[in-house]
């Protein structure tokens, strides 16, 4: 629970100045913090697994129409 250099007699003072660098750490003073940038890098992944679904379901609607016209153009008569 406590750090080496610590213990249960250290100053509030100072235990609460850490928990405020830590909290600055993580949200971010002005700038994006690491838990901005998570959100962002999800959200990335989000979108990129949208974007592979959506490419795999138009290469398998194109291939259930190739394979549905198929019969249809093999039947044609070709007159060169």
């Amino acid at each position: 629970m406590y750090r080496e250099n610590e213990g249960p007699n250290e100053p509030h003072g100072e235990r609460i100045a850490t928990l405020e660098r830590q909290m600055q750490d993580l949200m971010g003073n002005g700038q994006p913090g690491r838990i901005r940038e998570l959100e962002n890098t999800v959200n990335g992944h989000n979108k990129l697994i949208w974007i592979a679904s959506g490419v795999l379901v138009a290469g398998q609607v194109l291939l259930v129409l190739l394979h549905f016209f198929s019969p249809v153009v093999a039947k044609l008569p070709i007159n060169p």
